[in-house]
């Protein structure tokens, strides 16, 4: 998924589940903010003190496997590890073996509730909580756009390829290619998975056919409902489902037709947000390139960050990954913990200590991330 849903709907979804407008849009831009923490930077207040700030995207899907090992099961590919609820398989998931589809994203999957539980679990006192919500969203959400992928290099990830030889049997030939830059993830496959007309196909599965639709609408659908019980603990199924289905009418037509334009739909759902039913307050703009959560926190902009860093991936020939963050400085020293990125960043820091806790417990996780926060 991308902005459309991690932004805009989730905002939809949160303002109509009960959330006033400020709070949705906090929930919502943390959710979307996910995906653009993806620069490491040391942050300087001046005095010799610094912060680098714990990363929840890269740029770069090569980067070594314990590097994305604290990224992407956490907050992008959830694994089902094994226990998943039967009822959401799709008739055309595949199963290659037992070993690696434990590490298979599921849509719905045990794991990925009990990330969403933990921050909804936290109390209403807790600063951290919306912006805790709005991150284990993306993770919760992302489990069914990115169904059937797994986190980190695997040939399950890869086209299949009748006729890709094995380079370490040459007389076998295998279905998958034994060497392949794209094999993370859904990086053989693009942004097909992320865009919410998108029809497409996948060829590893039995039918190949998927309808993005479908998967975002039943994503919303499982959402609202978690944040409908979150803010009105004694709602009824049927004023639930009645909201639901109203909910999910209204992401149907603002989605619109398969040759809808990111832009048309865009515009739909801030139109939306000015009903009664959604907040009747304008949902402002995400700009992906320069956040303004980051833009407002530090004096450097994002968008120059971005380019830095890109130049760096580009000359760097010793790995494509950033090995060293940016040193960047507060825009108010004194102040930045007050600042909504700073709040951010550290929700993304306990996101990933309990979500890694969680994958832990299943061995899916080799050892617990670290971050920095000291002198210079």
């Amino acid at each position: 998924m991308d902005v459309e849903f991690h932004y805009y709907m989730t905002y939809l979804i949160a303002a109509r589940a009960g959330f006033v407008p400020k709070d949705a849009q906090t929930l919502a831009f943390a959710s979307q903010a996910v995906d653009d923490n993806k620069i490491r930077c040391r942050i300087t207040d001046g005095a010799h003190n610094f912060y680098e700030n714990p990363l929840s995207q890269t740029m770069d899907i090569t980067k070594p496997a314990e590097v994305l090992y604290h990224i992407y099961p956490v907050f992008h590919f959830v694994p089902w590890c094994g226990i998943r609820d039967r009822s959401v398989i799709s008739p055309s998931a595949r199963i290659d073996n037992e070993e690696s589809d434990k590490e298979i994203t599921s849509p719905n999957n045990l794991l990925a509730q009990k990330m969403m539980q933990n921050a909804l679990d936290l109390p209403e006192t807790d600063e951290s909580r919306i912006y805790r919500i709005g991150i284990a969203a993306h993770a919760y959400v992302d489990t069914w756009a990115h169904q059937n992928f797994i986190g980190r290099k695997s040939p399950l990830n890869q086209i299949p390829t009748p006729k890709c030889i094995d380079t370490k049997d040459p007389t076998s030939t295998k279905e998958y290619c034994v060497e392949n830059l794209l094999d993370t993830g859904h990086g053989a496959f693009g942004h097909s998975p992320d865009i919410p007309n998108n029809v497409w196909d996948d060829p590893r599965l039995i039918v190949s056919r998927v309808n993005n639709r479908e998967r975002f609408l039943d994503a919303a659908r499982h959402l609202f409902w978690l944040l409908l019980k979150d803010r009105d603990q004694h709602a009824t199924k049927t004023f639930i489902q009645n909201n639901v289905d109203a909910l999910l009418k209204d992401l149907n037509e603002d989605i619109g037709s398969e040759c809808s334009t990111k832009t048309q739909r865009i515009k739909n759902y801030c139109r939306r947000a000015m009903s009664s039913e959604y907040g009747s307050e304008a949902l402002p703009i995400y700009d992906e390139e320069n956040i303004s959560w980051a833009q407002e926190a530090i004096l450097e902009t994002w968008s120059g960050l971005i380019k830095e860093v890109q130049e760096r991936l580009c000359v760097d020939i010793g790995g494509l990954f950033q090995k060293s963050p940016i040193d960047c400085q507060w825009a108010q020293p004194l102040e930045y913990k007050r600042s909504d990125w700073y709040k951010f960043l550290e929700a993304v820091k306990a996101h990933q200590e309990a979500g890694t806790a969680i994958l832990k417990e299943h061995k899916i996780v080799p050892s617990s991330p670290s971050h920095s926060v000291g002198q210079a």
